[in-house]
């Protein structure tokens, strides 16, 4: 696993090289941004780690944040498990992805994961540099799943303001995609359909104020979100949800990456 931030303050790499050198071994890494936020991890459950003056440089622009699923979840993340979902039972990290597999009759089925902290604060550069998140399936094995952004931290995310999207099979020939914002369902919602195989990337463009998901062969949605303001800190989550209630639902998730432009 790597986890790689774009900007680290001098009290973040004194406390880096403190792990690096092995004098704080069973310390709790500290990490404060030059926004003034923060995060926190256990040290002991740290594979690896990467510092450099600056992010990661990839074609399609710097890598500030990538999740591969190798060894175990890492701290970073807690589980979704409600409305019938269970991670113990139904989610296993395997062949470095994240398999979730949820039978018949288990409701809604939400399982999954979401992260502890926000992954980033909107801000105004935004605007003509929108953050990038990558989301890598396997195709053969999705039949569903739900990305969700927020300013709230619950795995019951549909009852606070949010961007939701969610993709599901929905026929022996078709899937479906919609984008709406389940708390502010009078802004209505961006539906499209699509092939029944799963995408094998799903691209969400963040905005102050919109979000634009793409797929492949050019399919894309867009949605205004009025509560993406600059200042505003975002939680991730990915988890399956049943549709219609009681179906199986799965995916096979393979990696995310957190991206910005050059």
């Amino acid at each position: 696993m790597k986890l790689q931030w774009k900007a680290f303050c001098l009290t973040s790499i004194i406390i880096l090289l403190a792990f690096v050198t092995g004098q704080a071994l069973s310390a709790t890494l500290f990490i404060k941004f030059q926004d003034g936020s923060s995060v926190t991890y256990d040290i002991s459950k740290i594979n690896a780690m990467t510092f450099s003056e600056t992010a990661q440089a990839s074609s399609e622009g710097n890598v500030l944040f990538a999740e591969e699923f190798g060894g175990n979840l890492w701290d970073i993340w807690d589980s979704v498990d409600v409305q019938g979902g269970n991670f113990k039972k139904f989610a296993k990290l395997e062949n470095n992805t994240l398999k979730v597999n949820v039978p018949e009759n288990n409701s809604y089925g939400k399982t999954g994961i979401m992260t502890k902290q926000p992954l980033f604060i909107v801000d105004e550069k935004m605007s003509s540099q929108p953050y990038k998140l990558i989301f890598s399936f396997d195709p053969a094995n999705t039949t569903n799943f739900v990305i969700a952004l927020s300013s709230f931290k619950d795995p019951h995310i549909w009852m606070h303001q949010n961007a939701w999207f969610h993709w599901g099979q929905t026929s022996m020939t078709e899937g479906s995609a919609y984008l709406m914002n389940t708390q502010f369902k009078a802004s209505g919602t961006v539906e499209a359909k699509t092939p029944r195989k799963a995408p094998a990337t799903v691209e969400f463009l963040v905005y102050p104020g919109k979000v634009d998901i793409l797929f492949p062969k050019d399919l894309k949605l867009t949605k205004d979100i009025h509560w993406l303001k600059p200042g505003t800190g975002l939680y991730l989550y990915i988890f399956t949800q049943s549709w219609p209630e009681n179906a199986r639902a799965s995916f096979v998730l393979k990696s995310v990456k957190l991206m910005q432009d050059q």
